[in-house]
């Protein structure tokens, strides 16, 4: 062999070792650019899911890990739930069809083409700064959401064209792109508000109720209920309020504190029936003659209807006893403020309002109160 030969010969080989070791390289560094973007926590409705990534189709089970470029179908009936590296917690909800695509920083993204997705924050793993950057990016096809630590559930038609956006808790940032969220100009959803994104452009954000999108959930069986959405009982048997009196009509005023039972029975998530049943002692100021003191008994039938998430209208009507005194006819009229979470652990509502009683002459009585559910 000549020396030219001899030569082409020794670069030939050096070429083949070298790819030989640049190809034994590549799953360790492919694997190293994967980076873990879910674990598959649990799976119901069915054994295992399937899911296409970039080495072709494999069946997802409880455990595995989901990487970028992994398309997920959760097939009819069946719930995925997935944990990612952060502690965030996502269902993916019947029908649903994600995507996941690469980090923007150390963000999570996937796209979500269809179907449902409920995202919470757990206990414990909110962390020092993250309420100033994205921890989670989740693309349609007409909008981005940017999520920090929050309770959300996003609703995408099967077409794909409409998309939902509902905050439970929390803040999310909604845009048309990424490079808008990326400069801080994505339209924020805060707890209790929510809108819609299409071809057509995103919606102004506006108010829903809770227990409505909760009751909406189960009624789909979407898969996007989680622990603490159990649905209430129909009947609110452990209802009472306390509430401060000042009443006037034409023969003086008076003063007095009530104690009312207020059971109820819920109609929808909206409207509820019931009655109040209470008791006061009421002092008359400019009583000179009469009893001064006297003894009230009251009870009505209410009906309550829920205008916005934290707002409450009442209208009753029935009959209060007097003692000493006749009876009389009596009507209420009431607002009543009803936080996300109770006041102190056992106040439910607070409570103002406007009842009448006629009884000879006209009471009119202000009422403010706090109500406790148990």
């Amino acid at each position: 062999m000549t020396r030219s030969g001899i030569i082409a010969l020794w670069a030939l080989g050096v070429v083949f070792i070298h790819g030989w070791a640049r190809a034994e390289d590549v799953p360790a560094n492919a694997a190293a650019a994967a980076i873990q973007h879910a674990k598959v926590q649990s799976i119901e409705g069915a054994e295992s899911v399937s899911v296409k990534g970039n080495a072709g189709v494999r069946q997802l089970r409880e455990g595995d890990e989901l990487m970028e470029g992994d398309q997920l179908q959760v097939a009819q009936g069946a719930i995925v739930v997935l944990r990612l590296p952060d502690g965030m917690e996502l269902r993916l909800g019947q029908s649903s069809q994600v995507k996941f695509q690469k980090k923007v920083g150390e963000a999570n993204a996937f796209d979500l083409y269809s179907g449902g997705v409920r995202g919470t924050t757990l206990p414990g793993h909110k962390r020092p700064g993250e309420a100033s950057k994205h921890r989670l990016y989740i693309r349609t096809r007409s909008a981005v959401m940017g999520v920090r630590g929050t309770d959300f559930v996003i609703q995408v038609e099967k077409s794909g064209a409409l998309s939902e956006f509902h905050t439970l808790e929390g803040t999310v940032e909604v845009a048309r792109d990424l490079s808008t969220l990326a400069v801080g100009k994505g339209t924020p959803l805060n707890s209790g508000r929510y809108l819609t994104a299409d071809a057509t452009g995103i919606s102004r954000p506006a108010t829903f109720d809770p227990s409505a999108l909760i009751e909406e959930l189960r009624s789909k069986r979407s898969g996007l209920l989680r622990e603490g959405d159990e649905r209430p009982s129909d009947f609110e048997i452990l209802r009472f309020r306390v509430s401060g009196i000042m009443a006037t009509n034409e023969t003086g005023d008076s003063s007095s504190g009530i104690l009312t039972w207020n059971p109820r029975y819920r109609l929808s998530p909206k409207l509820a029936a019931g009655v109040s049943l209470g008791a006061s002692v009421f002092k008359n100021r400019e009583d000179v003659n009469g009893a001064s003191t006297f003894l009230v008994l009251e009870g009505m039938a209410v009906a309550a209807y829920r205008l916005l998430p934290v707002w409450e209208v009442e209208l009753g009507g029935g009959i209060q006893m007097w003692t000493e005194k006749d009876n009389a006819l009596v009507g209420a009229a009431q607002v009543s403020w009803v936080p996300r979470r109770k006041l102190f652990g056992i106040v439910e509502r607070l409570v103002g309002g406007y009842t009448f009683a006629n009884f000879l002459a006209v009471t009119h009585e202000i009422r403010l109160g706090v109500g406790m559910h148990f």
